[in-house]
């Protein structure tokens, strides 16, 4: 794990070591490691590093006979395969550091080469000759990498943060930028709050040679089904083949290894496989992390709908901690007093105490199912109006039976017909309509005069996403909304603070490309959404496995209330923050 900035002046003026050193230091107060740099008369690159696993560190690889120097963010996967790809043997892949690997893979493959690093990562290449600079990012955007082009300086950098603390730039809040959140603020933003700073996006990449700035995407999520000649239970042991690999190389750690869980099939899959492999080699997950609150007077166990009853099952049967959730209205109060504009905009309110006590158990590595809804897990949004077009009725009525309950009922029926069947069928304009008026009845915190100023904001935000009838486009639509790694890049920023990295084994490329091979029959098994990823863990994981999070919500709901208990008494008594007064 590591932070990492660079800058790069394209002018004949001396370079200003001295600022970037103190940039340096304010990126490695941020993400607390091994500091190491270099600096000539026009560029700058360092980074600060954790070690997580046995491969070498730093995270720099410094200039070759090539002029080509490398600085990286990453945890590579399956570094004996690139090894060998790049003509080196076990033992000399296994001695070099990842920035290396990339370096050579660069020089390899060029501007191709994220095609065939695995794992997570952003890096930057810089030829010290020409200089000029390539910038990637992995496939799904597990490791933030932000630029800002600034007259003849070209600055990048895992930390918006310190980007901004090269203070001889004026740095200017985007207004538009303001205006999307405010308008929707559970809706991913479109690129961070400050006006001169950009992000590479997930899957893409980005050059520059001191002219103009030239973005790429070496990666789309794409559907390509391919024609099996192979049974169900075939296509089951192959899912779960990249299943178990992805998880495998994700677990790979010096560190204590934790995993979040909840009783959903992503994370429940995801921590009993990790322990199962963990203790298969003499240890075990060091703890999974639910949000829901233990049991108490407060927050008794239901016998229904309350995942705290397969939580506390699974772990006692599997023999791993659990770390119920503590969330309350004092963690969500300083949550909102954090600076949002270097954090980005997820609500990590849940996710504070969360990552508390990771750094307090010393974890490395936090497991997440994040991003497994979106394909792997995926509910199979348009299955059901699949099934009618495609003329497969008797599955169709199995499962609207399940979806909407009796069909003689005229409410039920002219849901299903509606919302299922016709209405994925309008123009954009005509579908966005509907979300426009179900979006106005959220409350919004946007000012008139911001919202008169950007208008068509509300319908803009509510158009995001469209679910059509074909379950596998629905797929696509979700991976590339981009709330994906907009959360990825939050939880980044904040775990790098406290010392681990989360890593996310259903985002995994071979996995995801892998789904994206399957017609929806293949994979909805048993005309059941989320068919497969059950079936690859049947039994492993509970049949009933589901987030009945509740008792979460409940808890969830104090805790507001409590925060503006809070944010009361603290305006009454003139304890605003500064920036509020």
């Amino acid at each position: 794990m590591s932070a990492i900035i660079g800058r790069v002046e394209y002018s004949d003026r001396p370079f200003p070591t001295a600022d970037f050193d103190a940039v340096l230091n304010i990126l490695t107060a941020l993400s607390p490691g091994h500091q190491i740099s270099i600096a000539n008369n026009f560029l700058g690159v360092g980074s600060s590093s954790q070690r997580l696993t046995s491969d070498p560190l730093p995270q720099i690889a410094d200039v070759d006979r090539d002029g080509l120097i490398v600085v990286c963010d990453s945890i590579l996967d399956k570094r004996s395969e690139l090894g060998r790809r790049l003509g080196l043997s076990e033992l000399e892949t296994e001695a070099v550091c990842d920035a290396f690997l990339i370096r050579e893979s660069y020089k390899k493959w060029g501007d191709d080469c994220p095609r065939y690093i695995e794992g997570d990562y952003a890096f930057a290449c810089i030829n010290k000759e020409n200089r000029n600079i390539f910038l990637a990012r992995d496939h799904i955007g597990t490791r933030p990498l932000y630029w800002s082009r600034r007259g003849q300086t070209f600055l990048f950098g895992s930390s918006i943060e310190a980007l901004v603390a090269f203070d001889e730039f004026s740095w200017s809040i985007d207004r538009s930028i303001v205006a999307e959140f405010l308008t929707l603020p559970g809706a991913p933003l479109s690129k961070p709050f400050f006006s001169e700073i950009q992000c590479v996006e997930p899957g893409g990449t980005l050059s520059f040679g001191g002219d103009r700035v030239v973005e790429s995407r070496w990666w789309t999520p794409s559907v390509k089904h391919i024609k099996r000649q192979t049974s169900a239970q075939d296509i089951i042991a192959e899912c779960r083949h990249h299943l178990e690999n992805s998880i495998a190389a994700r677990i790979r750690s010096v560190r204590p290894v934790g995993s979040h869980f909840s009783a959903g099939i992503d994370s429940t899959t995801i921590t009993v496989l990790a322990h199962r492999m963990l203790k298969s080699s003499g240890s075990g997950l060091a703890g999974a992390y639910a949000w829901a609150p233990p049991v108490s007077d407060d927050y008794p166990l239901s016998e229904t709908h309350d995942e705290r009853n397969l939580i506390l099952n699974l772990s006692s049967q599997e023999g791993f901690d659990v770390c119920f959730g503590s969330a309350n209205g004092n963690v969500l109060t300083e949550f909102l007093k954090r600076p949002i504009e270097f954090e980005n905009e997820t609500d990590l309110s849940d996710e504070m105490p969360v990552i508390q006590r990771a750094k307090s158990h010393g974890i490395g590595i936090m497991l997440s199912g994040w991003g497994g809804d979106e394909a792997y897990s995926s509910h199979g949004f348009g299955f059901l109006g699949h099934l009618v077009f495609s003329g497969r009725f008797k599955q169709a009525k199995r499962l609207a039976g399940v979806r909407y309950g009796s069909l003689r009922s005229l409410q039920n029926l002219t849901s299903l017909i509606w919302g299922e069947l016709l209405r994925p069928l309008l123009p954009d304009p005509l579908y966005h309509f509907g979300n426009r008026k179900a979006a106005i009845r959220v409350p919004s915190c946007i000012s008139n005069e911001l919202a008169a100023e950007f208008p068509g904001m509300l319908w803009k935000r509510n158009s995001l996403v469209k679910i059509g009838i074909d379950p596998n486009r629905n797929m696509l639509r979700h991976l590339r909304m981009g709330h994906i790694s907009r959360r990825m890049e939050s939880w980044a920023a904040l775990s790098a603070q406290n010392g681990f990295q989360y890593r996310y084994p259903l985002t995994d490329r071979r996995l995801l490309e892998f789904v994206l091979t399957l017609p929806p029959t293949d994979l909805y098994q048993n005309t059941e959404p989320r068919g497969l990823s059950r079936a690859v863990v049947s039994g492993i994981v509970p049949r009933d496995a589901n987030k009945d999070d509740h008792v979460n919500e409940a808890l969830r709901w104090n805790s507001i209330i409590d925060a503006w208990h809070i944010i009361k008494q603290d305006v009454q008594a003139g304890r605003l923050p500064e920036e509020c007064s």
